[in-house]
């Protein structure tokens, strides 16, 4: 299984970044190797939302329809969290975004585990390295989106 961690910081509140991120739309305003993310059944941030990905890797485009397993706005007890699942016959992709309260503001943590099916496991090494080039970049786009947002009100 190949699995990619990447954390981002930002002084936004962290119910302002679960809102952000909850909304799994804006996966393709923070990740450039998501050409789509759209709704397309659901309630955005509801348990049970799926989402329509379109993902490009090296010029080729991958459909992927993703569920929305778990939306937990943050409380002062726990950090918030989102997870979501797509299936395919090829592989299975499974990531959670955590976010929690870190000194002023937030942080988030993304969590990608990708999974190839079948005869493709053996090919998991090359998954492995494909999710890390993936990775940084999707970590550049979340560091980023979060330095965006608005700060924690004083």
């Amino acid at each position: 299984m190949a699995r990619f961690v990447a954390t981002g910081d930002t002084p936004a509140d962290p119910r302002t970044v679960f809102d952000y991120l909850a909304d799994f739309e804006t996966l393709a305003q923070w990740d450039p190797g998501i050409a789509t993310c759209e709704l397309i059944s659901g309630q955005t941030a509801t348990a049970g939302a799926r989402y329509r990905v379109v993902a490009v890797f090296l010029g080729l485009k991958t459909e992927l329809e993703y569920e929305l397993l778990e939306a937990q706005a943050p409380t002062a007890a726990a950090p918030g969290r989102v997870v979501v699942r797509a299936e395919t016959s090829d592989l299975t992709s499974y990531d959670v975004l955590t976010i929690e309260t870190v000194g002023g503001g937030s942080r988030a943590t993304y969590d990608a585990d990708l999974a190839p099916k079948g005869i493709r496991r053996i090919a998991d090494p090359a998954f492995w390295l494909m999710l890390q080039v993936i990775g940084r970049r999707a970590e550049a786009g979340l560091r980023s989106a979060l330095t965006a947002l608005p700060e924690r009100a004083q």
